[in-house]
């Protein structure tokens, strides 16, 4: 989250920021300036009534020498006392709006010169009509069919409801006794792909597999995280805040090299993300977000897809970031590059919200660390797989990185689920 003190200190620049982020936060902004006001009007109250109280707790042995009744000076105590209760609890409410208003507060991008946009890879050039990922998959069979009658299937089926078709009592021609009635398949969204059966299933397994190892053969350790939210974590991309998690609360010692993690999550329907996290000391958040480019860039090669790393505008970064760079893969079938990842700076932005701490050499006060974080869709990496690898055949090569995972060169046609041979 952002520190208080710089909206305070600048409040015009915090608002011009937030309006480059595409949000226009400027009554939150004024409302933030008027609590903090109220705020130091209340602590300096408080710490005045307790003075007082202090001051009348060192007459008591003065009466109790003098032989006379304490009994007022308790009463005027525990008035004190309860004006400073109803300051507390004021202040207490104050406080819990203060943090709920930092925590809309998106982090603010870094003025810096204009990046060269990084090229790896020619796109090839196909002699043959180019198919979309969504046709060659269909032509494969790797996608679970949608409703409705299968390929070369005669059994006619009954609607229940739209779009819901129900297969008529009795064994079916195929599964015999007790066959599924209902074909309740999930719509896919239109940039996705529908869910994977068989080689399309194996290929998505083998890519997450090949995705971790190349993070961790780059020095992050593999996470796998159970599902829960995280009310500190609003607004940041949800993956990055579950890598961030087992940081909460972490007091990182001089010296110690700071971690750095990586995992999947699941993502919309047709594939998952991929989020990678590295702390990093104080002012270094920069260097550790050009190593995630580098293992991004370096696992990207490995899979032979032709890529372009090109630097974000402050409307395009994330909640979390400051500074960041998209990876986009080349989709042949639309003839441009697809974002597939993202990889930022945060600065102290995450670290500040979860308290995750470091010390310096030679400095005794603990700072926040600083993060760079990157997420990926291994959706669109499965896209561009199976476009960059078509063969105008109707089949499409398996990148040599995967082959030993899927145990294939090639995916060749299979038969769908339910269909007649």
């Amino acid at each position: 989250m952002l520190e208080s003190r710089i909206i305070r200190r600048d409040p015009e620049r915090v608002k011009v920021a937030c309006l480059l982020r595409g949000v226009d936060l400027g009554a939150e902004v004024d409302e933030l300036a008027a609590l903090d006001a109220r705020r130091g009007e209340l602590l300096s109250a408080a710490r005045e009534l307790r003075e007082q109280q202090n001051l009348l707790r060192l007459r008591f042995p003065e009466l109790e020498r003098a032989g006379k009744s304490s009994v007022p000076l308790q009463i005027e105590l525990r008035l004190l006392a309860r004006k400073t209760a109803v300051l507390e609890a004021e202040l207490e409410e104050r406080e819990e709006r203060r943090r709920a208003l930092l925590l809309l507060f998106p982090n603010l991008p870094r003025g810096r010169a204009a990046e060269p946009v990084r090229r790896w890879g020619v796109p090839a050039v196909f002699p043959y009509p180019l198919k979309s990922a969504r046709v060659l998959g269909e032509g494969l069979g790797i996608f679970v069919p949608p409703p409705g009658l299968f390929p070369g299937n005669e059994t006619k089926a009954r609607t229940k409801g739209p779009g819901i078709p129900v297969f008529p009592d009795g064994p079916s021609p195929r599964t015999g006794a007790g066959a599924c009635r209902e074909d309740r398949s999930v719509p896919a969204p239109s940039d996705g792909l529908p869910p994977l059966l068989g080689m399309g299933a194996r290929l998505a397994r083998a890519l997450e597999s090949y995705w971790l190892d190349a993070l961790a053969a780059g020095g992050l350790t593999e996470y796998r995280l159970p599902d829960g939210p995280a009310d500190e974590m609003q607004g940041v991309t949800p993956a990055v805040g579950a890598l961030m998690r087992p940081h909460r609360g972490r007091v990182y010692p001089a010296g110690c090299a700071l971690p750095g993690g990586c995992a999947v999550f699941s993502g919309r329907e047709g594939g998952d993300i991929s989020a990678m996290l590295l702390l990093a000391a104080p002012g270094q958040d920069g260097m550790a977000m050009e190593r995630l480019l580098s293992l991004t860039g370096k696992a990207l090669r490995g899979l032979g897809l032709p890529f372009e790393l090109s630097p974000l505008e402050p409307a395009q970064l994330p909640f979390e970031a400051a500074a960041g760079w998209s990876a986009g893969v080349w989709m042949p079938s639309s003839g441009r590059y697809e974002t597939a990842a993202v990889i930022s700076a945060c600065g102290d932005f995450l670290s500040r919200r979860i308290a995750c701490r470091c010390r310096q050499e030679g400095e005794r006060r603990l700072r926040p660390a600083e993060t760079a974080c990157g997420t990926a869709d291994l959706s669109v990496l499965l896209r561009a797989l199976l476009e960059n690898g078509q063969d105008g055949g109707g089949s499409a090569a398996v990148p040599e990185a995967l082959r030993p995972l899927t145990g294939a060169k090639r995916l060749a046609r299979q038969r769908q689920i339910g269909e007649a041979r």
